[in-house]
């Protein structure tokens, strides 16, 4: 008796409808996206107190953290996954303020976005990498008019990026100089529709 008595409580369990949620994101999410309601869903799920996700009555209070890293459609949020709602310079980075032309600036580019950088040398015409992996730790509100333009300047908005190391901020600022500057901001793998 003691014996159907426990098994039928384990099938109970394994049958019942979850007691927790967890958080998922509604849609593929880039590095750097401050998060909105429209982001993420709860979902209901069971977990442990040693489960490291972020529990579905976190949902409220998520709302604009910066996501640290590129996720995909349905991925399970995690403490680590979020930062702030401004984004932190990293540890021995230098940040680096260049003037971009309005048309070779992505409308995503905001403030925990990381960027690749192009210079486009038009005497050789030919484009190429300068740093890879910046964060974008200042740019202008895209609302605002004129927002982040230099006085007297022809190109577009100001943007701040922290690159790796002063090797980095120096081939930035060369190209700046030199060369006419695009952003181009990574895509996640796998990005589902």
């Amino acid at each position: 008796m003691v014996a159907v008595g426990g098994v039928l409580s384990a099938h109970r369990s394994a049958v019942a409808p979850p007691s927790s949620s967890i958080v998922v994101t509604s849609r593929a999410l880039l590095a750097g996206t401050v998060l909105e309601d429209a982001d993420l869903v709860p979902v209901p799920a069971r977990i442990t107190g040693a489960a490291n996700v972020l529990g579905g009555e976190q949902l409220e209070d998520l709302r604009g953290r910066t996501l640290r890293r590129s996720l995909d459609a349905g991925a399970v949020l995690t403490p680590n996954d979020v930062g702030a709602g401004t984004p932190r310079t990293p540890p021995g980075s230098q940040v680096v303020s260049v003037e971009v032309d309005a048309g070779r600036t992505p409308s995503g580019v905001r403030p925990g976005v990381v960027v690749d950088v192009l210079a486009t040398d038009d005497e050789r015409g030919a484009t190429d990498p300068v740093v890879t992996g910046a964060l974008v730790v200042g740019a202008p509100d895209p609302t605002a008019d004129s927002a982040g333009t230099a006085i007297g300047s022809t190109l577009g908005p100001r943007i701040d990026l922290a690159v790796a190391d002063r090797t980095a901020a120096s081939a930035l600022v060369d190209a700046a100089v030199r060369h006419e500057l695009t952003l181009v901001l990574p895509t996640p793998t796998d990005v589902r529709d």
